[in-house]
């Protein structure tokens, strides 16, 4: 959320004061008469009881002013995540309107059921986030439900509900089941046994635990360690693990203690490759089928300005090429491609996909590859830097200001996607760049 400004800081604190909110609100909440004139009584017990709260309960507890800003910037921060699951809560009228999660209200929750249910788990694959050498801030854990329970949602028909609490949780991603557990400055993640893909889901977890770190202490120091799968008293460090598994012949690795144990034994932590790389593709992804019409050689042309977007635009090549696609990338950094080429790969692909950065039109050739796609009649495509820490980045209004009058049109032509490195978000990124390229 760096990238926003606000202009009245205690307005904003006082907003966020009334959803995360203390027994003082509260009361004052309470009394207030329109929340039962509103019918939103059980709304606001769902809240504080579950951290479950609704559209319309916000949309009260903000007085309607900014909610949509508002959940936005709450999102944004991870204090805040879709929960698309119904509430038995709701009346039959209300079980399609919007709800969020707000996983910090769970802080000091406790869950008896769940705390059996997770003792009766058959654990398979299991990892532990280690902060031991410094500490756990408050909120981590906090952010890594809400990702998990927000992702957890994206599984469509055999989508289930998270259980949760405080300190502990069980999530299922799909066919996959795994607990969650914070003691004192260690995350224990906890693979069921039969689950599909476990290392695939350790790799996201890692993933979505980088984005919570991130939002709270980006330079927080922390280890990844593998429990061996013979002995759950072994732990290993994930980077020893990974060194001997490289290294050809190592047979043997340390553990944490005094233990010394078999690299074979970790093997099924590197069925999907890295555990953390949060970037490139290490494991399978599956390739699309798109069959290119007659005199055309690519799906798509990347056009790009190298210093601000070139390492995006590669990765995005990769990662398209992986899933099948023919992919023209411009490397002008090279020097060895002429207008005329460039022209010749836009006349030869599906579609022109212009990736905006924050100097992007300024870019002589960018500004002529776009005009030949759009003289071509060729589909546009657009893609915007969405990390802040990036030098491309730019508040999106710079790109509407800055674009050649002639091209002014292209953002009413098709709504342009955030760009994702982040592994958990990548797979519904490029699905839906791909449908998009498909489509055009």
């Amino acid at each position: 959320m760096s990238s926003a400004v606000v202009l009245n800081p205690q307005w904003l604190l006082d907003k966020l004061a009334r959803v995360i909110a203390d027994e003082i609100h509260v009361k004052d909440i309470l009394y207030d008469e329109r929340l039962s004139d509103l019918e939103l009584e059980d709304d606001f017990a769902l809240l504080r009881h579950k951290g479950i709260g609704s559209r319309a309960l916000l949309g009260f507890l903000w007085d309607d002013e900014e909610v949509e800003y508002l959940v936005e910037f709450m999102r944004g921060a991870m204090l805040l995540s879709n929960w698309n699951f119904p509430e038995d809560a709701f009346t039959s009228g209300r079980q399609g309107e919007p709800l969020y999660l707000v996983s910090s209200l769970l802080k000091n929750s406790t869950d008896a059921d769940l705390v059996a249910e997770i003792a009766d788990m058959d654990p398979g694959l299991t990892c532990v986030l280690d902060f031991t050498k410094f500490f756990l801030p408050d909120g981590v854990f906090a952010r890594l439900l809400s990702l998990c329970a927000q992702y957890s949602g994206n599984f469509g028909a055999i989508s289930r509900a998270p259980q949760l609490a405080g300190s502990q949780a069980i999530v299922h991603f799909g066919l996959s089941v795994f607990a969650l557990e914070q003691t004192q400055d260690k995350i224990w993640i906890r693979v069921e046994r039969d689950s599909e893909k476990p290392a695939n889901t350790l790799k996201t977890l890692v993933s979505m635990f980088r984005s919570a770190r991130d939002a709270v202490f980006q330079d927080l120091p922390w280890e990844l360690l593998l429990q061996s799968p013979r002995n759950s008293s072994i732990l290993v460090s994930y980077d020893e693990a990974a060194r001997a598994f490289s290294s050809p012949g190592t047979q043997s690795v340390k553990s944490v203690g005094t233990k010394i144990v078999k690299v074979a034994d970790f093997e099924p932590f590197f069925k999907d490759g890295s555990l953390t790389e949060d970037e490139r593709d290490t494991g399978e992804v599956e390739e699309a089928d798109l069959p290119l019409a007659p005199g055309l050689k690519y799906h798509v042309f990347l056009s790009h300005k190298q210093l601000e977007a070139g390492d995006a635009c590669n990765l995005m090549a990769e990662k398209l090429v992986n899933r099948g696609l023919k992919v023209w990338v411009d490397q002008r950094t090279e020097g060895n491609l002429s207008p005329e080429k460039m022209r010749a790969g836009i006349q030869a692909s599906k579609c022109y996909l212009l990736f905006l950065s924050k100097t992007v039109f300024k870019s002589e050739m960018v500004c002529m590859e776009l005009d030949t796609a759009l003289r071509a009649e060729k589909p546009i495509l657009l893609v915007h830097e969405s990390d802040p820490n990036r030098v491309g980045f730019a508040a999106f209004q710079t790109y509407i200001d800055t674009v050649p009058a002639s091209a002014g049109h292209i953002f009413g032509l098709s709504e342009s996607m955030p760009f994702q490195r982040r592994l958990y978000l990548t797979e519904g990124f490029y699905n839906e760049l791909i449908s998009r390229i498909d489509a055009s």
